[in-house]
């Protein structure tokens, strides 16, 4: 999906292994998606270089990007 959007901008983005976890398949897709598009597009001057991970935490896990 971000195949043009990655390539177009040098984006490099590291996916570190992730929990899995039950959630709404679209929501989730739709989130990330997001969430990496707002990252490539704001990133300034400089080719981007995005992370994707999570920390868990007690009975939680933190996404981040």
């Amino acid at each position: 999906m971000l195949k043009e959007n990655i390539d177009k901008s040098y984006a490099v983005i590291t996916i570190n292994p992730l929990p899995a976890v039950i959630v709404n398949k679209i929501l989730i897709n739709e989130l990330f998606v997001n969430l990496l598009t707002n990252a490539i597009k704001y990133c300034g001057e400089k080719n981007p270089e995005i992370e994707v991970g999570y920390k868990e935490e007690s009975d939680n896990y933190t996404f981040y990007v």
